[in-house]
């Protein structure tokens, strides 16, 4: 990038709107002037809410829906507030963060979908990062970015790829876990790494707490790897397929996502 274009980056951005893994993210990339930050909005038609909820209750269990129920009145809340002009302290939502920072939205309901990849393309991204996004991008997604497509996952690949390491990095008792920026391929959590930190673990660690450190972690090594990559500058180390493992979803019930 030359110019104007390599003292600001055009960034989509694609998380779960409830994650404090995405949450986090957005925010420390929202907070660069340097960088020039869209923020993807999932959006079902109203024909796909009903789907929507039967999966997740299928998947996680009534509490995981419950939660999410709770997390959604909360957010309208506190979006109501914000927009009443009354101060709160942190984010709870993207779409909260969306409205306090005035970020560029970019709704859909498919990334996939022919429509969603017309409109992302005229959007000029340089740059796509994704962060606890709940949909696999598909090649015409990927190639939208004129720089690179990275994702920030919860743990050390090529170990632990899959929906959610946490519940199994506590499930397993492991001494240490960490957190990884990579580039995202035709596979799940496969593309060659951009940076890697490792997180140190003590006995007795839950889920939750392991979810905020690295939500830290993940935050300061998205936005580092958008940087080399914003200036053609980021390492790439391919993975190590003999030592890949993937993880299921958590039992019904039981992840505390």
């Amino acid at each position: 990038m030359t110019g104007d274009a390599a003292r600001r980056a055009r960034v989509l951005f694609l998380g779960n709107d409830y994650n404090p893994i995405s949450i986090a993210c957005l925010n420390v990339l929202a907070a660069d002037n340097r960088i020039e930050v869209i923020v993807g909005i999932f959006r079902p038609t109203h024909r796909g809410i009903l789907p929507v909820l039967r999966k997740a209750w299928l998947q996680h269990g009534g509490r995981f829906v419950a939660r999410r129920g709770c997390d959604l009145l909360r957010s309208w809340a506190r979006i109501r507030l914000r927009k009443a002009r009354i101060v709160l302290s942190g984010y709870r939502s993207m779409q909260e963060l969306v409205l306090a920072k005035r970020l560029q939205r970019f709704e859909f309901a498919n990334i996939n979908a022919a429509e969603s990849v017309h409109r992302l393309r005229s959007l000029g991204p340089h740059i796509i990062a994704v962060a606890a996004f709940s949909q696999i991008l598909k090649a015409p997604v990927i190639a939208a970015a004129s720089l690179a497509c990275i994702n920030v996952h919860p743990s050390l690949l090529p170990k632990h790829r899959g929906p959610n390491p946490f519940y199994w990095v506590v499930r397993n008792q492991e001494s240490y876990t960490g957190v990884t920026v990579h580039h995202i391929d035709a596979g799940i959590d496969s593309g060659d790494i951009i940076l890697q930190e490792q997180i140190s673990l003590e006995s007795g660690v839950t889920e939750h707490l392991l979810r905020d450190r690295s939500k830290q972690v993940a935050a300061r090594l998205l936005h580092d790897a958008v940087r080399l990559v914003q200036h053609e500058d980021s390492p790439r180390s391919k993975q190590d397929e003999t030592e890949a493992t993937y993880d299921p979803l958590p039992p019904r019930g039981g992840s505390a996502l």
